[in-house]
């Protein structure tokens, strides 16, 4: 096993002893749901009412070997948005309260056997465009570019749907511009429609 995947298999396993309601997102959730891509960092994203939960846990992770690298804030609401830890050198990211749609987000995911980690909640295709739609307004990085045009590819008209509602509601809670986030998403979809 890899140390790649053992920070992975770590990571899932301390999530689930802490018990709050967790979904993996991010390049290897991509990759669960369209084709595999190279990735360096493990991304979950994780469903807590308060920063008070959220400090559980990030005290819960440190009790199971993970060492706290970076918390961030959200400066519109003063809540903690996401939690950096390292494991053996590697990067395990925990959204708690980044987009607005934590709880939409965890309670769509369905369970997918990972290689090497067994059953694990998984994003859904229509939850991880709209994450990726947020970060790709938020920064200019190719590989979120690259991700939704993936995602896009293999959405059904459905998650399309349910896409854009999360969208909307980033928006509605905060999270972002409702025109430069739907402007992103259509802008993916029309180019998929038009063959590009």
């Amino acid at each position: 096993m890899t140390a790649f995947q053992q920070t992975l298999v770590g990571a899932v396993q301390a999530l689930r002893s802490i018990g709050l309601p967790f979904a993996l997102i991010g390049g290897v959730a991509v990759s669960t749901r369209t084709e595999p891509r190279f990735t360096q960092d493990v991304d979950f994203i994780v469903s807590t009412q308060s920063d008070q939960v959220a400090q559980q846990l990030a005290h819960g992770m440190f009790q199971r070997g993970f060492t706290q690298h970076a918390l961030l804030e959200d400066t519109r609401t003063g809540r903690i948005a996401t939690m950096r830890f390292l494991k053996d050198g590697m990067i395990v990211d925990l959204l708690v309260g980044a987009t607005g749609i934590e709880d939409e987000v965890v309670a769509g995911a369905t369970s997918v056997d990972l290689p090497g980690v067994g059953p694990c909640l998984v994003a859904s295709v229509a939850g991880l465009l709209a994450l990726k739609t947020l970060a790709r307004c938020n920064r200019n990085r190719p590989d979120d570019e690259a991700d939704l045009h993936r995602l896009v590819a293999v959405a059904d008209a459905r998650e399309l749907v349910e896409a854009r509602r999360l969208v909307a509601l980033i928006a509605a809670r905060g999270g972002g511009s409702a025109s430069a986030l739907e402007g992103v998403l259509s802008r993916v979809t029309r180019a998929l429609d038009s063959g590009g």
